[in-house]
């Protein structure tokens, strides 16, 4: 099952992907400062376009078990964020997507801002 979900996984698109994002005004508090819903919204809409890719079909239903988020750094307004997303196995029947975010500045390294691993269970639909 987890194999054929695993190759799945891979001829579905990329293992990794990458996307960028500018920090704009709607996403700061007052301070300035990213906030983590505005991070969440990002890091679960990469989560769902992954989820979608794989285009399980109809005998198989995906589940997040488990979400953890570590924050490392903050991000501000006008900020370049990096996004990037892996799909690893995790057991038998989950696979854990990895999402790091990362925030770049010309000239300097990137630092990292959060990582957050969404545990997801792949089960028959009923």
């Amino acid at each position: 099952i987890m194999k054929n979900f695993l190759n799945t996984v891979r001829n579905s698109g990329p293992i990794k992907t990458r996307e960028l994002v500018l920090v704009d005004h709607t996403m700061v508090d007052a301070y300035g400062n990213l906030t983590l819903w505005a991070l969440m919204d990002h890091m679960n809409g990469v989560k769902k376009n992954r989820l979608e890719a794989l285009q399980l079909n109809q005998q198989w239903k995906e589940k997040v078990v488990n979400i953890d988020m570590k924050m490392y750094n903050v991000a501000a307004l006008n900020d370049q964020l990096a996004i990037e997303s892996c799909f690893v196995q995790n057991g038998k029947k989950t696979v854990d997507l990895k999402v790091y975010v990362s925030r770049q500045k010309k000239g300097q390294p990137a630092k990292r801002v959060c990582k957050t691993i969404y545990t997801v269970a792949i089960h028959r639909a009923r």
